[in-house]
């Protein structure tokens, strides 16, 4: 099921299982996956431990620290349609020496403290 990417289906991601994140360097559109399943208790019925994957693709910006030497497997503690201000920040800059401007933003926060932000052209959703 394809769904359009909101802020309220993307608020249900607080505790998915992170299953992966991927950037696809194959064309020259890059593009940044991530899957994860949805907790048993998202809230939302119809996702509840459903598999979704959301992309971004043609990137202008990506952003991204992650934490490692984990315990536990990785949950999603947040994310949303904005990015912070520092990356924000370098977008500006892009944008002053002539770098387009990108129509979506996206933010994904762990538990652990990674964080991946990326600005691109599209976003899609897809639960499975």
């Amino acid at each position: 099921m394809i769904m359009e990417v909101s802020l309220d289906i993307l608020s249900y991601l607080h505790d998915a299982r992170l299953l992966g994140v991927q950037v696809d360097f194959s064309t020259e559109i890059l593009s940044l996956a991530f899957t994860a399943t949805f907790h048993d208790d998202c809230g939302l019925a119809s996702v509840a431990d459903k598999t979704v994957r959301v992309t971004a693709q043609d990137i202008t910006l990506l952003e991204s620290r992650v934490h490692g030497a984990m315990t536990n497997p990785e949950t999603i503690n947040s994310c949303d349609l904005s990015v912070s201000d520092g990356t924000s920040a370098q977008l500006t800059e892009r944008l002053r020496i002539g770098g387009r401007d990108p129509k979506a933003r996206l933010s994904l926060t762990t538990h652990s403290g990674s964080i991946w932000e990326v600005m691109c052209e599209s976003l899609s959703l897809e639960i499975q």
